[in-house]
């Protein structure tokens, strides 16, 4: 399957915004800075019809592939790599803009975890260590949610670092 990137670049009354990568990563992105801009925004790009033509992009439910073929496919070797997995999903396939730990706990782990001895202590030790590398990034709180960066879609669709 070939795989195109995209560039998108805007600069609006000194706010800028500049994205590169593939078409889903650039809607998403798009969709989560849309806050910042919208107020700057010609009317006929803020109004609801324009909105409601993006969502119609999305591929229906039923047509996505599942977790398990997704995790499959990508083949992580490590629980830092399964753990970027399950968020690129998540955002990619779930539509989730940022995540919890507890969402990829559910999704994912809860049901492994016996099989392969990961505790969630494990799952939020490498989590911190992805957000370390760069790979997440963390929206800090009580309860912190994350989302994946450029760097980070990189990392999962280019096998890993391999």
């Amino acid at each position: 399957m070939e795989q195109n990137n995209y560039f998108f670049s805007l600069d609006l009354e000194g706010v800028k915004l500049s994205l590169g990568g593939d078409k889903e990563f650039i809607d998403t992105m798009l969709k989560k800075w849309k806050c910042v801009f919208e107020d700057k925004l010609p009317a006929s790009l803020r109004d609801e019809e324009v909105a409601t033509k993006t969502v119609e992009l999305q591929a229906p439910a039923s047509s996505r592939i599942s977790i398990l073929d997704f995790i499959k496919n990508k083949s992580p070797k490590t629980l830092p790599d399964q753990i970027m997995c399950v968020a690129y999903y998540l955002e990619r396939y779930m539509g989730m803009q940022d995540f919890a730990v507890n969402d990829m706990m559910d999704i994912w782990f809860s049901k492994i975890a016996e099989k392969l001895n990961i505790t969630e202590n494990d799952v939020v030790s490498s989590v911190q260590q992805l957000v370390n590398q760069g790979f997440l990034d963390e929206q800090s709180g009580e309860n912190p949610r994350y989302s994946i960066p450029f760097r980070g879609e990189q990392y999962v669709k280019g096998g890993f670092g391999e």
